[in-house]
């Protein structure tokens, strides 16, 4: 998912995530829902107009998507049609799953399956997230021959991690390249990595002497990148369930 190479930066406006855990779907369908979110639907007929401003709702057998003028394609054009939404900086797309219409609130509504996958199709590093839990991940670096240095890992996404750099340590250059450096998140096996610099920037909140060093994860492999992508599945499904909880008094 993270194919650059080249020691000049690259950019590189999109990447996207298959999402199969179907806990976490259905709490990012909910959260379409119950954020007022409205999604589009790109029917599978070449000749059908798109619907856009459409309603999610969900219940136990599934979804359902309502629209103000209540018409929709035909059926046979409605199986595999893409639903699309976008949410807090990412763009959402599932197909439908079983369509079917049924009447709903004197109208006609397309009832859904669960979708068993989604794909998340995201801005540049619009999907990190920060551990939540302390003491977070760390990544080591080796900087030189048995010698090795941890930092603090800020934030981390499927594409690469954040590191916090103390100021005592004079800072990388962007395009350097990091070999044999080790992700380590509490309670999983450490994951080795390359990394490649892609920001310095001074730390946010900081008196300005630390710096927040983007690296982006060199030719991972897919053990590794697996991993990563599976810590930021169980952090943002944990994000998830706990903006759902109700607020004390």
């Amino acid at each position: 998912m993270s194919p650059l190479t080249s020691s000049r930066p690259t950019e590189r406006a999109d990447a996207y995530q298959p999402v199969t855990d179907a806990q976490t779907i259905r709490l990012m369908l909910i959260e379409l829902m119950t954020g007022g979110h409205r999604l589009s639907l790109v029917p599978l007929g070449a000749c059908t107009r798109n619907l856009a401003g459409l309603r999610l709702l969900t219940d136990e057998r599934g979804i359902r998507l309502t629209h103000a003028s209540g018409e929709w394609p035909a059926l046979a054009e409605l199986i595999d049609a893409t639903i699309t939404a976008e949410v807090r900086g990412a763009r959402l797309r599932f197909e439908a799953a079983s369509p079917r219409l049924e009447a709903h609130e004197g109208g006609t509504a397309l009832r859904l399956a669960w979708p068993q996958r989604l794909l998340r199709l995201q801005e540049r590093d619009a999907f990190r997230v920060q551990p939540a839990d302390q003491p977070g991940p760390q990544c080591v670096l080796r900087t030189e021959p048995g010698r090795e240095r941890a930092h603090a890992v800020l934030d981390l996404s499927a594409l690469g991690l954040s590191l916090h750099w103390p100021a005592s340590v004079p800072a990388p250059g962007v395009g350097e390249l990091w070999l044999h450096c080790r992700l380590e998140i509490p309670g999983r096996a450490p994951l080795p990595c390359d990394l490649r610099v892609r920001a310095v920037n001074p730390l946010s909140g900081d008196d300005g002497a630390a710096r927040k060093i983007g690296c982006e994860f060199d030719r991972p492999t897919p053990e590794t990148q697996r991993a990563a992508q599976v810590y930021v599945l169980e952090t943002e499904r944990a994000a998830l369930t706990a903006r759902r909880q109700p607020t004390g008094a």
